[in-house]
């Protein structure tokens, strides 16, 4: 995948799932492959599979939840990013996405919290 070479990745990383379906680095990078090559669904079910796995770690709640929030799933976007801002390594694109969320629920008072800890997110980055 580093090669810049999605399409070979995909074959190498399916054939690495089968050989071990409990390994979800490799569904975790299968879903990365997937979204180089813009196969969006494909992505969203290889990175839910690696979250069955991997069920706190950030990046994969993060692309799940942006997803959901692409596609319009505020509630569901909701569900991962609350999660993922409930890990000590939350970035302050976590609680941006969850304004975004909010946002589209239409709950400007959580929209506007959540966007205030991404602020004070940044703020602590710098110090």
């Amino acid at each position: 995948l580093e090669n810049g070479a999605p399409r070979e990745a995909i074959e190498s990383l399916k054939k690495a799932t089968q050989i071990d379906p409990e390994n979800g680095e490799a569904f975790f990078q299968l879903g990365k492959a997937y979204e180089e090559e813009n196969e969006k669904e494909n992505a969203t079910q290889a990175f839910m599979r690696a979250k069955s796995m991997m069920s706190e770690n950030l990046e994969i709640l993060l692309k799940l939840g942006a997803d959901q929030l692409e596609k319009g799933n505020f509630e569901a976007a909701l569900f991962e990013l609350k999660k993922a801002s409930n890990l000590p390594e939350a970035t302050s694109e976590v609680f941006f996405l969850m304004g975004k969320a909010y946002q589209g629920l239409g709950n400007n008072k959580e929209a506007i919290a959540a966007f205030e800890k991404r602020i004070r997110s940044e703020k602590q980055k710098r110090h």
